[in-house]
């Protein structure tokens, strides 16, 4: 769980979630916070009311909710997505949403942006974003000064704070 997926989790915290995750590694115990971890995605997604991605677009990521995949989540389970379109497949997604597979669906991001698979728009259980989600002045604020601090990391050859990938 990154930076970002641990702020998520921090917020779903509060409202009494419990909170699991999948990771290519597990967190040492002050950054997990109690949540638990899941070394295979296959074996967690049974076990979530909500699935909430936060992961950057590499290979290993395309597709990570595809068919197989999110035939294993509850029929009441929520997907989110606020990180990369490239995460879903959105037959398989919309498959699912349309046959009832999963309760409903949350994006912010999509394959092929800024066009969207119109499909999203005409299904009542997915609430569709155009790529606002970090459209806050704080956040932004927060970007970028983190770029500020990259380019420094970078002419001074020290690691980078966030690669974006």
């Amino acid at each position: 769980m990154g930076r970002i997926g641990r702020m998520a989790a921090k917020s779903a915290k509060a409202f009494g979630m419990k909170i699991i995750y999948y990771n290519r590694n597990k967190l040492s115990a002050d950054l997990e916070d109690g949540a638990k971890y899941y070394s295979d995605l296959n074996s967690m997604l049974p076990n979530c009311d909500f699935v909430s991605i936060h992961t950057p677009a590499t290979a290993e990521t395309k597709y990570i909710l595809n068919k197989d995949t999110i035939s294993l989540l509850p029929k009441h389970a929520v997907v989110i997505n606020t990180s990369r379109g490239s995460t879903i497949d959105d037959d398989a997604l919309i498959d699912a949403l349309e046959n009832k597979k999963i309760y409903a669906a949350g994006l912010d991001v999509f394959n092929n942006e800024p066009n969207l698979d119109n499909r999203y728009l005409k299904l009542d259980n997915c609430f569709v974003l155009p790529h606002v989600g970090s459209a806050t002045h704080e956040t932004r604020l927060a970007m970028s000064m983190m770029a500020v601090d990259n380019i420094y990391c970078f002419f001074n050859k020290k690691p980078l704070i966030s690669e974006v990938v």
